[in-house]
This record gives structure tokens, C-alpha cells and sequence, in this order.
């Protein structure tokens, strides 16, 4: 099976649903050139290769110019490689409720007559928030494109008390308190399931007006001690 893997909350946290129930998976990060993406999640992206490392997972990472057909292109050949490749029956993503994802990753599993896994659809945002909290990942904000998400919440580390916060900020703004609209996106730095710790040693934050997100520009990965 190939995950689609951005490295943030619902994708990590869809890569461990799926291999504690048995699955094989191939991850596969699809790095546009801009923040501009369509499909895609940008910031930090080029990480990705850290977490599959702390997953124990093989990936795939392709680059893709901004834009629906070229982005949909590059999914395809993506897609194409892992089954040539490893052979894979089935597609899967970390979709919570967008239909235009969902239509997209439908779309291309019909196209390759393979079989669509997205275990946290449908899933009540919060409910999922603390869920993807208690399972022990430690969530750091990478990007805020929202009114009521400033500045500040990046690099933030979601707990309870930020949770609470998004509850209260959806109330007031009609925001995704998972942020699945492009209202936030994330980056998960180390878990229970990872075999090494993420650590961030240079970052910036990139703020352009009332959006803006976090730039890695140096991470290190620490094995755990056993």
C-alpha cells in the first residue's frame, strides 16, 4: 500500500493506524516548488525523509511544479512507480473531510484499479485532534493561513491547552480546528511509534501579511535509547 505522506499529524498518524493493523506501506511525498500547491503540503517537505527513516518505512519523494494537471501528473507517476516497483494493491491517505482531496486520491486508486484505505475520514476534527495528541506525537505547527491564527502559533506545540484554543478560535472564526482547508498545517517531531527523535536545531518563521509558516532549515534525527 502507498501512503501519501506529508509529514504532518493526519498523515503520521494514518502511516501508524494502518501498519498496527497489518499493512505494508510504501510512503510517498510529492514536494511542490511553491506554497502555491493545489494538492500538496509544502513547508517542510523535505523532511519527510526523517520521519519514514523514524517510522522504519521506505519512501518515495518527487518534486512537482505548482498547478492542478501538473500536480495531478505527478501523483500519477508517483503512483505508476510504487506499483512497477513494489507491487502495491492499494492507495491511502490521511484526508479528514475535504472532497476535492478525496475525489483526487478516488480518481487516481479508479485510474490503477487499486483499492482507496482512508482510515480518519469522516472523523469529528477535535475528537481526532485529541486522539492524534493521546497517541503520544509531539505536533508542532509549520503554517497558519487563517483569520484568528497569527504569527505566534508558529512553531507552537499542540497540547490540551492548544487544543482548546482552536476549539474557541473555530467558534469565533468558522476555522478548521485541524485545519484540514489550508488554515494550518504541521509537522510531527517525534512519537511513541518513531525509532528517532526529530531534533530542530535552525528554524525562521516566513510571515507574509495575515499567513505565513516555518521554515526548517536544520534538523538532526536522534536515535532513542532503548
Amino acid at each position: 500500500m502507498a501512503l501519501a505522506f506529508s509529514g504532518g499529524k493526519d498523515s503520521v498518524y494514518t502511516a501508524w493506524l494502518l501498519s498496527s493493523q497489518g499493512f505494508d506501506l510504501i510512503l510517498f511525498t510529492i514536494q511542490p516548488e511553491s506554497d502555491g500547491s493545489w494538492i500538496f503540503h509544502y513547508p517542510n517537505s523535505a523532511y519527510t525523509w526523517m520521519q519514514s527513516e523514524a517510522l522504519g518505512l521506505p519512501w518515495i519523494k518527487r518534486r512537482s511544479v505548482v498547478g492542478e494537471r501538473e500536480e495531478l501528473e505527478s501523483l500519477r507517476g508517483v503512483v505508476d512507480e510504487a506499483i512497477r516497483i513494489w507491487d502495491i494493491g492499494a492507495l491511502a491517505s490521511g484526508v479528514v473531510y475535504s472532497w476535492y482531496q478525496m475525489r483526487i486520491f478516488q480518481l487516481i486508486s479508479d485510474e490503477f484499479g487499486l483499492k482507496l484505505y482512508t482510515p480518519l475520514w469522516g472523523k469529528d476534527p477535535l475528537k481526532l485532534l485529541l486522539e492524534e495528541i493521546e497517541s503520544g506525537m509531539e505536533i508542532i505547527v509549520t503554517s497558519v493561513a487563517a483569520e484568528g491564527l497569527g504569527e505566534d502559533w508558529l512553531g507552537v506545540k499542540l497540547d490540551y491547552d492548544s487544543i482548546d484554543k482552536l476549539r474557541m478560535l473555530s467558534l469565533r472564526y468558522g476555522l478548521s480546528p485541524i485545519g484540514e482547508g489550508g488554515e494550518m498545517e504541521t509537522f510531527v517531531v517525534d512519537a511513541p511509534f518513531f525509532k528517532y527523535r526529530i531534533h530542530i536545531k535552525r528554524s525562521r518563521r516566513v510571515w507574509r501579511g495575515v499567513s505565513g509558516y516555518l521554515d526548517i532549515e536544520e534538523a538532526t534525527l536522534h536515535p532513542k535509547l532503548l
